[in-house]
């Protein structure tokens, strides 16, 4: 599959999700197995990912999400999305395990940590707030 075949597969998918065909397990499953299917590194798919979920926004929806990331960068625990200094996504690489004496409800509350690396420059982070 071309890089063009991939970029229409990607948006169809992300068109149709939005449409309500899919849920998000059912989104998720599908970009796993695409993905799997060709050859690419992880920043470049995400990348990708990132433009197909943008191409039909309107400059109201770029403003929003500007808004919320300036937000979270502010707030001390982050945010749904890591971003480095250089402006490039996080990628999560290992995440805390829950200690084992914790029940469910105790689990909620407990805050775990990770590690992660940039997309873009490829620096290394430690000890990030995951949950």
């Amino acid at each position: 599959m071309n890089k063009e075949e991939l970029i229409k597969n990607l948006e169809s998918l992300y068109v149709d999700y939005y449409d309500g065909l899919y849920n998000d397990e059912q989104l998720k499953l599908m970009l796993k197995k695409l993905y799997l299917k060709v050859n690419i590194d992880a920043s470049e798919w995400s990348e990708l990912i990132l433009d197909a979920q943008w191409k039909y926004a309107t400059e109201e929806d770029y403003k929003q999400k500007r808004q919320q990331i300036a937000f979270e960068s502010q707030n001390e625990r982050g945010g749904v999305m890591f971003f480095c200094k250089c402006g490039g996504f996080l990628l999560v690489k290992d995440v805390e395990e829950y200690p084992s004496n914790l029940d469910g409800s105790e689990k909620l509350y407990y805050e775990r940590k990770c590690s992660a690396t940039c997309s873009v420059c490829g620096h290394e982070y430690e000890n990030l707030a995951f949950d």
